[in-house]
């Protein structure tokens, strides 16, 4: 998708670099993982994030426009980060749930 509508995105000519990096490291991680262990995606989140969200208002209609960015490949890189950020804030929210359940528990029963 990146690669398809890589000038299509003058405003901010970074989201289909950000869509590409994803393919290229989706590709790269199923690889990855029959040789060695999982590669790091987090490596470059942060930077990912700026890039995507350093747009604050993206014209998808006027090709012309300094701020035109492709519909789907803004949309695309918006919701693949957004997927990312909420999965690991329910990652941490069930983590952080159990690891204080088990803590409680293991102080109720040393009441006992």
């Amino acid at each position: 998708m990146g690669a398809v509508y890589a000038k299509d995105c003058p405003n901010a000519p970074g989201i289909p670099v950000v869509l590409i990096i994803y393919g290229l490291l989706m590709l790269l991680g199923f690889v990855w993982e029959r040789v060695k262990p999982r590669i790091n995606q987090n490596s470059n989140l942060i930077k990912r994030i700026v890039v995507v969200y350093s747009s604050p208002t993206v014209e998808f209609e006027d090709i012309d426009a300094q701020n035109y960015c492709n519909r789907n490949v803004y949309l695309l890189a918006l919701y693949l980060i957004n997927t990312y950020l909420i999965t690991l804030a329910v990652c941490l929210l069930v983590f952080c749930c159990c690891f204080g359940g088990l803590f409680l528990l293991g102080i109720y029963m040393k009441k006992e």
